[in-house]
């Protein structure tokens, strides 16, 4: 499948430490869009710090799949990212869930959209 190996990392190893700009961001609630998760990282970057949002949707039921890929134009927005959401509760829904903020496999704007 494409993007098995992308700028010589292969699939399955992360980036190294402070290096990535595409989080991925896990325990969604079902119900949010990628509205609803722009806001929540509206609250913490202006627009101008991400250019890539993916939501994958269960196209069999009304819901997402739990899971989101952010691309941030930078390390440090990325970051910042991570350390505001990364353990907290989603602010716009009460949910139990538990926000997980880790850096994805699949790194930079040009290989998301390449892969998704």
């Amino acid at each position: 499948p494409r993007g098995w190996v992308l700028s010589g990392m292969e699939r399955g190893s992360p980036p190294p430490e402070g290096a990535a700009t595409t989080m991925m961001i896990r325990n969604l609630p079902r119900k949010y869009t990628a509205n609803a998760l722009a806001r929540e990282l509206l609250e913490i970057v202006p627009s101008t710090q991400f250019d890539f949002v993916y939501l994958p949707w269960d196209s069999a039921a009304p819901t997402n799949l739990g899971y989101a890929f952010v691309n941030f134009i930078d390390v440090a927005a990325a970051e910042r990212v991570r350390q505001a959401m990364d353990g907290q509760s989603w602010r716009l829904v009460q949910s139990l869930k538990v926000i997980r903020v880790l850096p994805a496999y699949i790194q930079g704007l040009k290989a998301n959209m390449v892969h998704c």
